[in-house]
């Protein structure tokens, strides 16, 4: 609990006000709950939140000395929060029994030439700027998460993201570059 003698609350006075006036304001503000704001709350909440969680992953998952039905009840309650999760973030309707939802009708439906294109685009995009090995384009954990988001989409093997796909990308990057500088005037190259 914070008092007047705080050092933070000192030390970081404004200049305008005076000592005694501020002090008696800090002391109003510490005994009257009704100047707390809620932002300040929930960001206490969400601390609390997030030190429980790490609690929770730690005996479920990392903690050594930690009996195993602690464990196996953490990784219960872990997993069963997930499912909550899951639950929160679908829709307030529910189907009803045997009715298609709009994402069976994307997932039906054949990706354009284009729509392919522009996927492998941004995903030559991503292994590149992220440093990632094109080798993981075949890890079967990959192919799932992009089997997830999009299950029509068929990604291309390494061989294609590294080769052709790399190729294609580099040429429109140098394409640009040469238009951009056949378009700049008084142009200084330094070393």
């Amino acid at each position: 609990m914070h008092n007047t003698n705080d050092d933070i609350l000192i030390n970081y006075r404004p200049d305008s006000l005076q000592e005694g006036n501020y002090i008696a304001d800090i002391e109003a503000i510490i005994e009257n709950g009704a100047y707390h704001s809620d932002e300040v709350s929930e960001t206490d909440d969400e601390r609390r939140t997030s030190y429980v969680n790490k609690l929770q992953n730690h005996l479920a998952n990392g903690c050594n000395d930690c009996p195993e039905e602690i464990q196996n009840y953490w990784l219960e309650i872990i997993i069963a929060k997930d499912l909550d999760d899951d639950d929160m973030v679908s829709n307030k309707r529910k189907k009803v029994k045997g009715q298609t939802g709009i994402e069976d009708y994307y997932e039906r439906r054949e990706l354009s030439e284009s729509k392919i294109a522009a996927i492998n685009q941004a995903l030559v995009r991503a292994f590149v700027c992220c440093g990632i090995s094109f080798s993981v384009i075949d890890n079967p954990f990959f192919q799932e998460l992009l089997y997830q988001l999009r299950p029509n989409y068929n990604p291309p093997n390494r061989k294609v993201l590294s080769d052709t796909l790399l190729n294609q990308k580099t040429a429109r990057v140098n394409k640009a570059v040469k238009k951009e500088l056949e378009n700049s005037k008084n142009l200084t190259i330094g070393n």
